[in-house]
C-alpha cells in the first residue's frame, strides 16, 4: 500500500493550485466576453493573449478579491474552488459566496 505523507500532499495540492491558476488565467485571457482591453489605455493596440494573461496574473497576485469582483462571473464552480486558499480574506469570501449563489 502507498500512503501519502503530509509533505507529498502539500506538493500535490500546490501543483494542482498552480495548474488551476494557469488554466484560469489562460481561460479568461482567451474568453471572448472577458474584457481586459478596458484596462488598457485608449489608443493602444489590443494586447496579445500572453499580455492579457500577464495583466490578469498581476491583478490576481495583487488583490484576489478585485480579481473575483471583475472576472469571477466568467469562472466555473471548480475554478472558484481555487480561491479557497484565500479563506482568511473577508472580501474574497464575500465574492465567493455571491458568485456561488448566482450559479444556483
Amino acid at each position: 500500500l502507498f500512503f501519502k505523507t503530509t509533505s507529498s500532499l502539500a506538493v500535490e495540492r500546490l501543483s494542482v493550485s498552480i495548474e488551476t491558476e494557469d488554466s484560469i488565467l489562460m481561460g479568461l485571457a482567451s474568453h471572448p466576453h472577458c474584457s481586459i482591453s478596458s484596462r488598457i489605455e485608449r489608443g493602444q493596440k489590443e494586447p496579445t493573449l500572453q499580455e492579457k494573461k500577464d495583466i490578469l496574473s498581476q491583478i490576481l497576485g495583487k488583490d484576489p478579491a478585485i480579481f473575483l469582483e471583475r472576472y469571477g462571473k466568467h469562472l466555473t464552480p471548480l475554478q472558484l474552488d481555487f480561491f479557497e486558499q484565500f479563506e482568511d480574506n473577508y472580501e474574497v469570501n464575500f465574492y465567493l459566496k455571491k458568485l456561488r449563489r448566482s450559479l444556483l
